[in-house]
Order: C-alpha cells, then sequence, then structure tokens
C-alpha cells in the first residue's frame, strides 16, 4: 500500500435552508457540514447520504455487557450479581457463605465482595431470607440523602395506589381494607397533614450550610464506607431519518449477535473515492507549479454494477471555491488552480460474491495500492495490464505525460474499481502552503436506483 493516501470527505446537505441549486449548494464550503465516509449514513428511500444531524436514535434492547443479560427499558444498572469496585471501577468478585446454626439448620448467607485490583472487599451481615444482591446492596446504603429520596418515593407510590384505590367506589372496599392496615390506611388518607417535605422555606444561609455539611459528609467518607457499583447498561439503538421515517440502521436485538438486519453505513453503499499519487512519484501531495497530477480511484462495494459521472469546476481559487465567470479574466487566472479530469465516465463492475478468500480479495485491491511484501500480492501483480501498470507509474519522460493526458481514457481497471488521471495546473499566484481541496459532484446509477453527491478530494499542499 503506498505510504502517501489521503482521505474524502462527503458533504451532507441537511444543514442547506435552499434545495433548488443552480450552480452548487450554499454551504457547500462549510467544513462543519463535510464529513468522513466512516460517519456517514445512507437512506435509500431519500436517496441521500445522512449525517448524525439528520437521524435520530431508538433503543431496541438494553443489556449489561458482563453477563449480556436483557435489561428492560426502565432500568440504567444491571439487576443481576454484576458488580464494579467504588475505589478503581475494576469488576468485583462475589462469594458467598452459608451459616449454621447449633442444630445444624440452614441459618442465613453473607456476601463477601472481592475486587482483585486494588483488593478492596466488602462484607454482608447474615441474610434470613433469599434476595436479590442488588437489594442487599442498595439495604446497606446509609447515605441521608439517599435514603430521604426512597422514603419520599414509596410516600407517593403508596398514596398513588390509595387514591387511586379510593376513586374506585364501594366496589373494592374489602379488597382495600385487606392490603392495608388500619394505620397504614389513616396515614395514606390524611390530605391534611401530608407526611414529606415541610413548606417553610429555608434562609439563604441555612440552605448554603445545609449544603456545605453535607459535602463534607460525602467528602468524609472512604472507600471503605462506599458500597460496590452496579454495572451500567450498554443499548443497541436503531437508526431512523427524520426527514422520510424510514429506518436506516437495524442491529439484530440478540446481545451476543453482530449481525445487522438492516445495514445502512455509507461505505457499504456509496462509491470509495481515493486520492493517490502515481506508483514511485517523489512527494506525490505537494504541488509544485505548474503542473500537478495525481490518480483519483473509485470502487464499488455492491454486488451489482454501477454508472459513474464525475465533474468539478474548471478554474478553483485559492481557497478551492469555484471561480465566478465576471472574474475569469487573464490576469486572475495567475491565482487560480485548473482541474481537468482525464474521464469523467465510468462502469464499475460488482464486487465478487466470495470476496473474503485471499485469492480473490486481492483481486478487489486497486493497482496503485497494490505492494509486493506478500506472495500473493507478487503474483497478482504479475497478472495485471502491464499497459496499464505503466500509466500509473511515474515517468519524467514528456511522451509519457502526453498518452496520460488524453481525455476519455481511464489509466487501470479492475473487477469493481478504476483509476483516472487528475491534472492540476497550479497558478504562480498561489501561495505556498496552501491546501487544495477539489469539490466533486458524483452521480451514480445502478438498476435499482440514482442518486448524486458532493465530495472533497484532498489534493495535497503547494510548495516551491
Amino acid at each position: 500500500m503506498l505510504d502517501h493516501i489521503t482521505e474524502t470527505r462527503i458533504f451532507c446537505p441537511c444543514s442547506e435552508k435552499n434545495l433548488d441549486w443552480q450552480d452548487y449548494p450554499e454551504t457547500l464550503f462549510d467544513p462543519s457540514v463535510c464529513h468522513r465516509v466512516s460517519s456517514l449514513h445512507f437512506c435509500p428511500t431519500c436517496k441521500s447520504v445522512k449525517c448524525f444531524k439528520c437521524l435520530e436514535f431508538e433503543t431496541i434492547c438494553k443489556f449489561c455487557p458482563r453477563c449480556y443479560a436483557t435489561v428492560p427499558n426502565g432500568l440504567s444498572y444491571c439487576n443481576k450479581s454484576c458488580f464494579n469496585c467504588p475505589r478503581c471501577h475494576h469488576y468485583l468478585n462475589i462469594s458467598a457463605k452459608t451459616h449454621m446454626s447449633s442444630v445444624n439448620d440452614k441459618k442465613g448467607r453473607s456476601f463477601t465482595f472481592t475486587c482483585t485490583n486494588c483488593l478492596w472487599n466488602l462484607e454482608t451481615g447474615i441474610i434470613s431470607k433469599p434476595q436479590a444482591l442488588t437489594s442487599i446492596v442498595r439495604k446497606l446504603d446509609r447515605n441521608p440523602v439517599h435514603t430521604q429520596f426512597s422514603q419520599l418515593k414509596e410516600f407517593y407510590v403508596r398514596q398513588y395506589e390509595a387514591l387511586k384505590l379510593q376513586e374506585q367506589g364501594s366496589k373494592i372496599k374489602h379488597d382495600l381494607l385487606a392490603r392495608f392496615s388500619a394505620i397504614e390506611l389513616a396515614s395514606l388518607t390524611q390530605r391534611q397533614n401530608p407526611v414529606g417535605f415541610s413548606e417553610s422555606e429555608l434562609s439563604e444561609e441555612e440552605e448554603l450550610n445545609e449544603m456545605r455539611s453535607r459535602k463534607s459528609h460525602i467528602g468524609s467518607q472512604n472507600a471503605n464506607d462506599k458500597l460496590p457499583l452496579s454495572q451500567e447498561l450498554s443499548e443497541k439503538r436503531s437508526l431512523r431519518c427524520k426527514a422520510c421515517r424510514s429506518v436506516v440502521l437495524m442491529p439484530d436485538s440478540d446481545p451476543l449477535s453482530t449481525r445487522l438486519e438492516i445495514p445502512g453505513a455509507a461505505a457499504d453503499q456509496l462509491p470509495s473515492l481515493l486520492v493517490t499519487g502515481y506508483r514511485n512519484q517523489p512527494e506525490p501531495f505537494r504541488l509544485k507549479h505548474p503542473t500537478a497530477r495525481l490518480i483519483l480511484t473509485l470502487s464499488n462495494p455492491l454486488s451489482e454494477s454501477m454508472d459513474i459521472k464525475i465533474s468539478t469546476f474548471e478554474q478553483l481559487d485559492s481557497l478551492g471555491k469555484p471561480l465566478k465567470k465576471d472574474t475569469k479574466m487573464e490576469q486572475d487566472l495567475t491565482s487560480t488552480i485548473g482541474v481537468h479530469i482525464t474521464c469523467s465516465e465510468i462502469q464499475l463492475g460488482c464486487k465478487l460474491e466470495s470476496s473474503s478468500k485471499p485469492e480473490n480479495y486481492v483481486k478487489l485491491i486497486p493497482t496503485v495500492k497494490l505492494t509486493s511484501r506478500t506472495k500473493i500480492s507478487r503474483i497478482e501483480l504479475m497478472r495485471r495490464d502491464p499497459d496499464n501498470l505503466r500509466n500509473i507509474t511515474w515517468s519524467n519522460d514528456e511522451h509519457w505525460f502526453d498518452s496520460t493526458d488524453s481525455s476519455g481514457s481511464v489509466l487501470d481497471r479492475g473487477v469493481n474499481w478504476s483509476s483516472v488521471g487528475i491534472n492540476l495546473s497550479v497558478g504562480e499566484g498561489i501561495a505556498l502552503g496552501t491546501k487544495i481541496n477539489i469539490p466533486l459532484f458524483v452521480g451514480v446509477t445502478t438498476k435499482t436506483s440514482s442518486y448524486g453527491m458532493w465530495t472533497f478530494l484532498n489534493a495535497g499542499e503547494v510548495v516551491k
């Protein structure tokens, strides 16, 4: 593979207010809307690329990344026996010990949490009734803030249940009396004296003193006073297009599965564009006056062939923007960059079905990226067309420049890829150190769809 390879960025029209373009989008040269192909998706309904601003997430399932147990959507932590150390956040080993009475009857069990990383440990008391470890750890929490919140939550839950039962009338009087004791029912139905926070407002100074006392209490706790932390959950999400509401990406709901029911990554749908130098070309991305040459390679990731039409602006200014028609005068051309693509219409074949095999996978690698470091790559290089290999190999011969500059010619072609030349005319007025990005419109046509996209090619930097 070549040492000098640049990546392309793709324009997302989500920030475009007016979609009736005459020449090009108004926000085309905004860097915030040009993304790498790895961070984009493709909507088959809209026939357009989508960034994360154009999509919304939907939770498919929540699961514990340690035990892979599926958890209901209302929870944020694993409800199984998965805990982390409160000191170093390493996973905890849990051991149980059975305590017997004098008559050899089971009395209860105690649990010990041990961290193998920092040797932190915690031992619970004897638990006589079977219950989940999360409930046992929650009962060990002596933090007054957490205790007050739990009591307040329990109070409002009971009050809501009591009021809901009262609205149903006399049909459930007997069930209500059987469910609650007389004392509980009286405490829940007394609306004039509700149990909760006092309505008396504290002064600002008292509130600050209370906050300081809570912070000092929390800060005085050491690691031994802390409790095991429940494992946070992971989740699988689907992506839905905001414009047409169709699902763009859908993963399998099984936590152990990596399969995608609807693959929507842009890299799996769009043709990949790769800008490289010629083989054996010295410093390909250091552009010099008056001309510079690069290679654009397009690859087809689909199992069906596609026809591609590429177009760009003939003249660009030093910022990479197209030169306006009223400024195309002779004195202005010295500070411009001319762009010429040797072939604008390209046909790409389909990807091989058995591309996982090494002998087939190497055929999908363009010649400009193929090296001779392995045996299979050397064999493939010998099988490539020598005329095409000569076209993409750098030479200072003038006849070689004339042969590779012919319009409508493809420099190299493979199973699902083609390479064309990019010839740049660098004006003398372009400042040294200027980085050149070439805007390119790519139109794609397949048997099932047709769409277009704007891309930016990183051509390199202007040097002496």
